[in-house]
């Protein structure tokens, strides 16, 4: 087993109702980053359901589902791949129209 963690900023257009972020994580042996764009529904809050198009430092192109919901008075981050896998849970504070977030996971080693 291998623990990645990682840490994401993100800003939310709230007229629009997009977020963009840059991310990075520490997968075991290299450090990876990114920038991420996501399209939900316009309101005056960070919560709903977004769908995510991400860019690694290396090119490589994802989509992603994520959802984000209230919990305990933090923001509760759930990403999902396209095809409905759990990627990975986080835990966001959100200051205005920037929310934190940070996470850690466990993968199998190959």
């Amino acid at each position: 087993m291998r623990q990645n963690v990682g840490c994401a900023k993100f800003v939310k257009d709230f007229k629009n109702g997009t977020i963009t972020s840059t991310w990075a994580f520490y997968a075991g042996v290299v450090v990876v980053g990114g920038v991420a764009k996501g399209e939900g529904t316009a309101s005056d809050s960070f919560f709903g359901e977004y769908d995510w198009d991400m860019v690694d430092d290396f090119g490589n192109e994802t989509k992603w589902r994520m959802f984000i919901e209230e919990e305990n008075g933090r923001a509760l981050v759930t990403c999902y791949d396209k095809d409905g896998a759990l990627k990975t849970i986080g835990v966001g504070v959100i200051e205005g129209d920037v929310m934190f977030v940070g996470w850690s996971e466990w993968e199998e080693e190959l």
